[in-house]
């Protein structure tokens, strides 16, 4: 699984760099640049995760994006984005802390609102890491994992001047399929509430 999405993604990112030269001459509907730009931060918030059919409670985690869409043509654009994010996962009383980070390829439609606001949803498919807290003293416990990304994405951005926007950023994470040699690790999509500044 993992060798099928690292040829996915690299096909993506070639994909996206090859069109490049042809999004250089596209713009949106309201005159701003070619690319889009953007980093935020926010909340992941609680879920929960399938652990090989078990499932444990995740709290409320922080969640960190950056993502770079060039238009193909004018409203609708491709982009790379990367994703770091974290939580605690808990059961029974007992908790152990977990990170994430994640690298991907995604699809955006962009609705102009009105001549300050747009809308862009978003398909965002990516490959994931995965550590977590050691649970023992054992030199063979196996603390990571990967899987794949299937998220959606809502973005609405308000312009400030030419130069920046505001951007609420929100949608889900999940997570179909991974883990590791022990056990699968799943989830269902588990929303997120995000901030920040698009350039």
């Amino acid at each position: 699984m993992k060798k099928i999405m690292l040829y996915a993604l690299s096909a993506g990112v070639v994909f996206i760099v090859c069109t490049n030269g042809f999004a250089a001459s596209a713009n949106d509907t309201s005159g701003k640049t070619e690319f889009d730009i953007a980093l935020t931060v926010g909340a992941w918030l609680p879920g929960t995760i399938d652990i090989e059919g078990y499932e444990v409670d995740k709290d409320m985690g922080f969640l960190g994006r950056g993502f770079v869409d060039a238009y193909l043509m004018p409203n609708f654009a491709a982009g790379a984005y990367i994703n770091y994010f974290s939580g605690s996962l808990s059961d029974d009383g007992n908790s152990l802390d977990v990170w994430f980070y994640e690298f991907g390829i995604a699809l955006k439609p962009k609705f102009i609102m009105n001549e300050k606001m747009a809308f862009k949803p978003g398909l965002n498919i990516g490959y994931r890491l995965n550590d977590r807290e050691s649970m023992t003293t054992s030199p063979d416990e196996i603390t990571e994992s990967d899987g794949l990304g299937l998220n959606l994405s809502a973005e609405v951005i308000y312009s400030i001047n030419d130069s920046y926007s505001l951007l609420v950023d929100f949608g889900f994470l999940s997570q179909p399929a991974g883990g590791n040699e022990d056990a699968n690790v799943t989830w269902a999509p588990i929303f997120y509430l995000n901030v920040g500044v698009l350039f």
